[in-house]
C-alpha cells in the first residue's frame, strides 16, 4: 500500500502538468478568441476587403461619369449616350444594344 502512494506521489506532478497542457491547448484552439476563430475572422476580413475594393472601384467610376456631366466640364457625347440608354431612344438607322 505504501508503494502505491509513492507511485502516486511520483506521478502526480507529471499528470497535473499534462492535464494543464491539454486544458490550455484546448482553450487556445477552440475558445471564443481561439486560433480557429481568428482564422475564420481573418478569412471573412479578406472577403469583406475584396468586396469593399470592388464597390469602391464601381463608385469611383460612377463619380467620374458624374463629374463629366457637370456644367463646367460637360461632355455632350456622354450626355447623349446616357440619355439614349436611360430612355431607350435611338435614331432610325441605329441599333440599340442594352446591357
Amino acid at each position: 500500500m505504501a508503494m502505491v502512494f509513492q507511485l502516486m506521489r511520483k506521478n502526480v506532478f507529471p499528470f497535473l502538468l499534462l492535464s494543464m497542457i491539454l486544458f490550455l491547448s484546448y482553450h487556445i484552439m477552440y475558445s471564443k478568441s481561439g486560433m480557429l476563430v481568428k482564422l475564420s475572422l481573418s478569412q471573412k476580413i479578406m472577403q469583406a476587403q475584396s468586396s469593399l475594393d470592388t464597390v469602391q472601384s464601381v463608385r469611383e467610376a460612377k463619380e467620374h461619369n458624374v463629374s463629366l456631366l457637370k456644367t463646367n466640364n460637360l461632355d455632350l457625347d456622354l450626355l447623349e449616350e446616357q440619355a439614349r440608354l436611360q430612355f431607350n431612344v435611338k435614331a432610325k438607322h441605329e441599333v440599340l444594344i442594352a446591357e
